[in-house]
Order: structure tokens, then sequence, then C-alpha cells
């Protein structure tokens, strides 16, 4: 794992947030394909590396078989060198407390919906980095008007993406399933727009999105479906509730760990920062009827 760190990259994608986390996203010869598609899908520009802390992909095969790494690879001995594994299936991350940088492991995939749901579970090793400097992923979509960052939550087919086709001209949709909430150096919530899989498993469409983009959070809305448009104050007890189970489905909950240690403290960060942000970002029951104007109501409570 160390020779892998210590390697020369000569290609690689910058990767900027508002909370001055930054990466760069690198990889073996065999896997660049898969990079570079994944930064085209993000907006991320190829650039040198200018001491970023890297996020190299590699294939399993390369790990077990390239003898120049002249180490044993089994799994419980990694662990007792210090190295700590988060498994989303086709795809494995491995971090160190002594380095930096995260190496992604990409498992063979063999159809569309496999590589891009290794490309979606990639994103997770930066998730886990910016829970704990205070963000959180969100299954929410992102809208903007006025530089206000309003995020719509809601589950599966609540109606998210229906809400964003209907806003009118003065708002913008900046993403419609998963957003990134981060903390700054001036203890400002911002939110970052993320991808959509959905569009690329299901061949619905090849979208792109500007991840490095950030606006400030304003409020947060959880959408019912009603006969009437509605925006009801929750409190934040009923708030960080709801913002824990919106980042548990944008964290996917399905990563195994070699212990439950580190699912409790995930579970333990997840709880804490939603609670944190539900103490300083207003939220609410947002009731959405089938032909009204449910925007009226979010700009009635952000304004």
């Amino acid at each position: 794992m160390s020779s892998l760190i210590s390697c020369d990259y000569a290609q690689g994608y910058a990767l900027y947030l508002d909370d001055h986390n930054s990466w760069w996203l690198t990889g073996c010869v065999d896997c660049f394909e898969f990079v570079s598609e994944l930064a085209f899908i993000m907006r991320l520009n190829e650039t040198s590396s200018d001491s970023l802390p890297k996020i190299i992909f590699c294939k399993t095969d390369y790990l077990t078989l390239n003898k120049s790494l002249n180490q044993n690879l089994d799994i419980h001995s990694l662990q007792e060198n210090g190295w700590v594994s988060y498994d989303y299936g086709k795809i494995c991350f491995w971090h160190h407390n002594d380095f930096p940088d995260i190496i992604c492991e990409i498992r063979d995939y063999k159809n569309r919906y496999q590589k891009y749901t290794a490309m979606w579970m990639s994103l997770q090793s930066i998730y886990l980095h910016i829970m704990k400097t205070g963000g959180l992923p969100f299954h929410a979509a992102l809208i903007q008007s006025n530089n206000h960052g309003v995020l719509l939550a809601a589950e599966g087919e609540v109606g998210k993406s229906t809400c964003c086709r209907r806003l009118p001209s003065h708002w913008q949709a900046l993403c419609d399933d998963e957003s990134l909430i981060v903390l700054n150096k001036s203890n400002e919530y911002r939110v970052h727009p993320f991808p959509t899989w959905s569009d690329y498993i299901i061949k619905r469409a090849e979208n792109t999105w500007d991840v490095q983009r950030s606006i400030p959070l304003s409020a947060i809305f959880f959408i019912e479906q009603s006969e009437t448009d509605e925006a009801i104050s929750l409190s934040v007890n009923q708030a960080s509730i709801r913002i824990t189970d919106s980042s548990v489905q944008a964290t996917k909950g399905n990563q195994t760990f070699e212990d439950n240690i580190n699912h409790n403290l995930v579970m333990a960060t997840i709880f804490n920062n939603s609670l944190d942000i539900a103490k300083l970002i207003p939220a609410f029951r947002l009731k959405v009827s089938l032909k009204g104007e449910f925007w009226k109501e979010i700009e009635r409570v952000i304004s």
C-alpha cells in the first residue's frame, strides 16, 4: 500500500471544496480512463498534484499481482499494520493515519450499472473525510436564488426532481439528488451540488455537475406530497432527526467495516453534525401540491 502512495503519478484532476479540503484524483495506468470519466462528470480540470492529498485509484489485480509491492496483502496483515478499510462492494477504500492519501481499490465491473455504481461509491471517501470537519453528504436536491442555497430532501420518488423541473426562471436547480454540506473556516455552512448517478446508470442522461461550486446554505425543506402548499417549521430536535436520516441515505449504509467501532463512529459523527446543522440552519416540512406554487412558501420563510 505504501508503495502505491510513494509512486509518481503523471496525470490527475484537482477537486477543491469550500471548506478548504482538496484532493488530487489520480491512479494507475489501467484505471486512469475510469478516473478521467469521473472527473469529466464532476467538471474537474486536469492539473499537477501541487502537493494536494491524493485519492489513488487502482484495480484489485494491481494490488494482488504486482510483484514490486513486495508485501503481504492479506487483509488481516494490512489491518495489523495500521490500514483501515471501508468496503462498498465494487469499491474499497484504504487509509492510514500516517498518510494523508487514500487508496481506492476498484474491483472488476462487468456492466454499466456496476461501473457507475463504483464511481458513485468512490465519492464516499470524500464524504467520510468531510464528516470529520463538520460537514455531511445529503440526499437532496440543491436549488438557488439570489445566492440563497436551499435543499429539498425526500426519499425515493417523492418528488425532488419534479420540484426542480417546476421551478420558475428566477430559481435554478444545481442538482436533484445528492449534495454535500461543508463547514468552512468562517463557521458558515455552504453546499456543493453532486452528481445524479441514476442518470448514467439507467442511461437517462449524461449530465455533468460543477461540484466545486458552492453557495451559502439558507434552509432545508423536507418534501411531502399534499393537496396544498405550506412550509411548516421544524424544531431543532425534529430537524436533526430528519437531517440524520437524509445523510444516512447519502452514505448508503451498505459499507462494511472490520469491526463495529468504525460503523459506530460514523453514525455518531452523522448524528452530531446533524444536530449542529439543525441549530444554525432553519428546517421545514414542505407540503407540495401537484399544480401549486410551492416555491412561494420557500421564498416566504427565507426572505
